[in-house]
């Protein structure tokens, strides 16, 4: 009881007190930047600020953490940064990983599965394909589930990895979803899947049961969440 009441309390000084304190500093720091002639200065100043709201979003995902139950760490948010984490031994570094919305209780178990499986097979073809150092997974849950995995490596190149490709996009079109992969004008790689939100676990080819139509979600804080990690398929 004693530890629930703490977290509880830590979450609220977090949010009462440190974030107000650093959107207050990241306001007055915009505030000043017409008054700087120095590019340089300029891009510093700017740059503080960007790390500012990194900072706040990175709170907010703690606070989230913190009013939620302790769980047994197997929610899709757990399993993604576990993915991550493992990545670091073939790429030299941890992707770099960002949520946004509930992610844990408002995706559909059958799509979760879908995420994971996803995450899992870019990373690993970002590792043994993209020559990257750093790889951003980026996961937001809304009207539509979103993933976009981007890498700093070599790019797709003349040839992709097709048989990886195409199982990615067969899994979101069977969510009545989307998948394209890119090369950003930059270098690199850009994957995105989509899926809409409520989908049957069937897909398009087969009919939900009564049991398989996502219900209404009670709606919790979407507070977004940062980590990273780099690429996708090349």
């Amino acid at each position: 009881m004693l530890i629930g009441a703490d977290r509880e309390r830590i979450a609220r000084d977090l949010h009462d007190l440190v974030i107000q304190r650093l959107f207050a500093a990241g306001m007055t720091l915009r505030g000043v930047l017409g008054l700087i002639d120095d590019d340089r200065a300029l891009e510093r100043v700017s740059c503080t600020i960007d790390e500012l709201d990194t900072t706040i979003r990175d709170i907010r995902t703690a606070i989230f953490t913190l009013k939620r139950p302790q769980q047994d760490g197997s929610g899709l948010r757990a399993q993604i940064l576990d993915l991550a984490t493992h990545a670091h031994e073939g790429l030299g570094f941890e992707p770099h990983v960002h949520f946004s919305g509930s992610v844990d209780t408002a995706t559909p178990d059958h799509i979760a599965s879908h995420l994971i499986a996803v995450v899992r097979e870019t990373l690993s073809n970002v590792t043994r394909h993209a020559h990257a150092t750093r790889v951003d997974v980026d996961l937001t849950i809304g009207d539509t589930i979103d993933l976009v995995v981007e890498d700093n490596g070599i790019g797709l190149g003349d040839t992709t990895r097709s048989s990886g490709l195409a199982n990615l996009r067969e899994r979101a079109e069977s969510l009545d979803g989307a998948f394209t992969i890119t090369s950003p004008p930059g270098g690199g790689t850009r994957l995105a899947w989509q899926v809409p939100h409520h989908t049957s676990s069937h897909g398009r080819c087969g009919v939900a049961g009564d049991d398989e139509i996502a219900g209404p979600v009670h709606p919790e804080p979407a507070l977004p969440t940062d980590r990273r990690a780099d690429q996708l398929l090349t």
